[in-house]
């Protein structure tokens, strides 16, 4: 990879005219910057899936969740890997909702502490 920079477009300096690039030259000006962004964008991406890998629950490991649909009651435990129920684990709390409701929903709310407050309303942004 050079670090010669070419025009894109005819250039004037003053009077005189530089020579415009061949599209030769244009093409490979053009397929380096391609590949100077598919690295960064490759950077970003790596270091956002890091970030979100990090990202630990607000919900303390020791909590109990019961969540309740079709006079069924479901139970809940956080573990690091992230939600159990029974013996399937989801990524989130509206995942392991939907499943054990079969409708999309807010697992924030449908989850609750035995004492009926809401995961939201427990552990919820303050």
């Amino acid at each position: 990879m050079s670090n010669m920079k070419l025009p894109l477009g005819q250039a004037v300096v003053g009077s005189a005219k530089l020579a415009e690039p061949t599209i030769e030259q244009r093409i490979r000006a053009l397929d380096e910057r391609l590949y100077e962004m598919e690295i960064r964008f490759r950077r970003a991406t790596i270091e956002q899936s890091r970030a979100k890998s990090k990202k630990v629950s607000r919900i303390p490991e020791d909590a109990l969740l019961v969540g309740k649909t079709r006079g069924q009651m479901y139970i809940l435990r956080p573990t690091p890997e992230g939600f159990r129920v029974g013996d399937q684990i989801y990524k989130s709390l509206s995942a392991a909702a939907e499943a054990v409701s079969g409708v999309r929903r807010s697992g924030w709310t449908f989850w609750k502490l035995p004492d009926g407050r809401t995961a939201k309303e427990a552990f919820g942004k303050k």
